[in-house]
């Protein structure tokens, strides 16, 4: 990498004075048909439209389009906007702003209703009671609400945002400018924020999906790069222009099983193939010690999480192929699906990595393990159709609470797989739970009974990388990388 990386950046300025423009590249199309409710742009990273609540590095949630929430009873929330917001296009943002925002949310993700437990849209969902205050209905118990919807995706737009077209109207510190799709996004700082003007006039968020190039433009293209190779860490921190930033995210690298469907309903296979794998061996080979071998389905670094309470499975192939004999696996062949598409923080290289080593080690305890590799299209249809028995995912909670975690295993009329009555009513008691005491326990609980029916295969934590420029200043890390904020980004040249 030569010495100068960062020096002119993309906008070319010469060296000297503050930066009028910083360049991000971007390891997820931010500009991809799917935003199209947002107006053309992701509510990640942007900073173009915001939610009503925002999530601290320490999980807290914070006050910021509403200021004020209770809960009236059991199944209603009160939210007090806060005054003096104005949109992109000089509006006063007002009630009825965010009951478009979450009725076009609802109609647009009907699983909206189920991760956020928002009634049906025939209940009244969302209400204004007056210009600043906003009553919420939920279709069950949810003592976490307010905490769930602490998420970038319940964000606020004007209702000029039509998804036909790049037109993001939001309250953002930035406001959208420009998109080319699948190549980049470029935002203006918004002088009338309501928490005072941004510390860059303009950033260009540029898509560059393949890790490789991403970390090789890091020389003279990049200001910031999201999630460099982790192969590249050494050879980008021996730059000494570039500074590697790293944060334990809450993210969970695993493989779910299907629990309905044979071989894999039997848990005694399920344990031997927890016990043929080693995490240890995945962070420090794979990874480049970049990760945390995993022990459960919630990251250690989630506030309820049961890590230090859950005994690893660690690698024991005779005890694995004791278990096989003792299940009802016949020499069936496994389906392990897997996307050829970029899931979140990962690449399909390294799921296709991770794939083979669990077929390696399935193969040592005498199981037979097909890859198939699909778009994630075809990937998440094979999952909600359950079809195939080992699908390989890296999830994780992108708000103030992970609770919709435990979906994929409660018998609700959304369940994917069920783990039984005694598993629904321990989340259960935890979604109702009015203290964190409480919820805590109960979702500590369900973690222990997850990984006690061996239900999900945990591989690694995952780990978010952040190459930048020395010279940038006020990027930080966060556990959720959608919550990092951008308007004190500053860089001198």
């Amino acid at each position: 990498m030569a010495g100068v990386a960062g020096c002119f950046g993309d906008g070319g300025e010469p060296e000297g004075g503050t930066a009028e423009q910083i360049t991000i590249g971007l390891h997820s199309d931010i500009t991809r048909e799917f935003w199209e409710l947002y107006g053309g742009v992701s509510p990640y990273w942007t900073r173009v439209l915001e939610p009503l609540l925002w999530v601290g590095p320490d999980f807290d949630v914070e006050p910021w389009l509403a200021v004020d929430w209770e809960r009236t009873d059991k199944l209603t929330w009160e939210f007090t906007i806060r005054e003096d917001v104005q949109f992109h296009n000089g509006e006063e943002l007002l009630a009825d702003h965010v009951v478009h925002s979450i009725e076009k949310l609802i109609e647009q993700f009907p699983q909206a209703r189920f991760s956020w437990r928002f009634a049906d849209l025939e209940n009244e969902p969302v209400r204004a009671l007056d210009d600043r205050t906003v009553e919420f209905t939920t279709r069950e118990e949810f003592a976490g609400f307010a905490a769930g919807i602490a998420h970038n995706m319940v964000a606020v737009q004007h209702p000029e945002t039509d998804g036909s077209e790049f037109n993001a109207v939001g309250t953002g510190p930035y406001e959208l400018v420009d998109v080319e799709r699948e190549q980049n996004a470029r935002v203006a700082a918004f002088e009338d924020y309501w928490g005072g003007a941004p510390a860059t006039p303009e950033l260009t968020y540029r898509v560059i999906v393949d890790p490789m190039t991403r970390s090789l433009a890091m020389e003279d293209e990049l200001d910031v790069g999201f999630q460099p190779p982790k192969a590249q860490v050494e050879s980008l921190r021996s730059n000494d222009a570039i500074e590697v930033r790293e944060q334990l995210s809450s993210r969970v690298a695993l493989v779910n099983f299907n629990l309905e469907r044979g071989p894999t309903d039997d848990a005694d296979l399920r344990r031997a193939l927890n016990h043929a794998v080693s995490q240890e061996t995945i962070v420090d080979s794979i990874l480049e010690g970049l990760g945390k071998p995993a022990r459960g389905p919630i990251g250690s670094i989630v506030d309820y999480s049961a890590y230090d309470s859950l005994p690893p499975y660690e690698q024991d192939l005779e005890s694995a192929r004791g278990l096989v004999d003792r299940s009802t696996y016949e020499g069936e062949t496994l389906k392990l699906e897997i996307s050829n598409e970029a899931q979140a923080d990962w690449v399909p290289e390294q799921s296709k990595v991770l794939a083979e080593i669990i077929k390696d080690n399935a193969d040592q305890i005498g199981v037979d393990i097909d890859i198939r590799v699909s778009e994630y299209s075809a990937f998440t249809d094979a999952w909600r159709a359950k079809d195939g028995h080992m699908y390989m995912f890296l999830w994780g909670t992108k708000s103030g609470s992970s609770d919709y975690i435990f979906f994929r295993y409660h018998s609700r009329e959304n369940t994917h797989f069920s783990l039984g009555e005694e598993f629904d009513s321990t989340v259960t008691r935890g979604e109702r739970a009015e203290s964190n005491e409480e919820r805590f326990e109960a979702f500590i609980e369900a973690q222990q009974m997850m990984m006690e029916q061996a239900a999900v295969l945990p591989m690694y934590e995952h780990v978010y990388l952040m190459s930048v420029d020395r010279s940038v200043e006020g990027l930080d890390p966060h556990p959720l990388s959608e919550f990092i904020e951008m308007k004190n980004l500053r860089m001198e040249r």
